[in-house]
């Protein structure tokens, strides 16, 4: 449960700071690269021997294996790149629905701008109220991102 939070914690930190920008733009382009003819080859990496395969020749095909094993790179790093895309377009969902007021005092709780005490004397409300309306808004957050965390431990 408490990593749960940690992470969900994490994440924010990365949206408030704007780093989850820059997580973005670099996996879009490890998603985007190609791979050259040449990654496929496996000529001088490997030397045939005889051994099991599906095949009747009685050798394995090392390029085709290659060529499943980059495929597979390749479905990984997209779905990665979704899942953070979509993590962060929950995280912006979640939050337009709050007013700057209660962002400035989740923003305090995660150690990114002011303090906890200025924002606190900045909000209508006083700190007991603060208190359970940032743990309020960190369980919804955790609610929304937990579906996407899942699927992030998948690939």
């Amino acid at each position: 449960m408490r990593e749960e939070y940690d992470r969900t914690q994490e994440y924010l930190i990365y949206f408030f700071n704007k780093d989850f920008d820059s997580i973005l733009k670099r996996l879009e382009l490890k998603k985007n690269k190609k791979f050259t003819d040449d990654e496929y080859s496996t000529l001088n990496a490997y030397v045939l021997l005889p051994g099991r395969s599906s095949n009747r020749s009685g050798y394995s095909d090392p390029t085709g294996n290659k060529a499943a094993a980059i495929a597979d790179i390749n479905l990984s790093r997209e779905n990665i790149y979704n899942n953070h895309l979509k993590l962060y377009n929950t995280i912006k969902k979640v939050l337009n629905n709050y007013d700057q007021e209660m962002i400035n005092l989740l923003k305090a709780h995660l150690g990114v701008g002011q303090s906890k005490t200025a924002a606190i004397q900045a909000a209508s409300f006083g700190k007991t109220t603060a208190r359970k309306n940032v743990g309020k808004l960190l369980r919804e957050l955790k609610k929304e991102m937990w579906p996407v965390f899942v699927e992030l431990d998948k690939c």
